[in-house]
């Protein structure tokens, strides 16, 4: 999924919001809670990836389940729509 398919997936007219900001793109729910974060690669984690919270901030896997903050289930790589 390309970061444009996202934008237009996200809810907005129930008050998600995106934010964009040096490669990095966070997206809130109404609350303000994070949901989804796609960050760029850094020095843990070596590829873009995305990390996906549910409504009590718990990090999920690509399944929805809940994983460890550091678990790499949890940075689920991202390529942008790319193969």
């Amino acid at each position: 999924m390309s970061l444009d398919e996202i934008r237009k997936a996200v809810p907005t007219d129930k008050g998600w919001r995106i934010y964009e900001n040096n490669g990095f793109v966070h997206i809130k729910d109404e609350l303000g809670k994070m949901r989804i974060r796609l960050d760029p690669p850094d020095k843990t984690t070596t590829y873009p990836h995305m990390h996906i919270y549910d409504e009590n901030k718990n990090l999920l896997d690509l399944d929805g389940n809940i994983v460890a903050i550091d678990s790499p289930e949890g940075h689920i790589p991202w390529n942008n729509g790319g193969n």
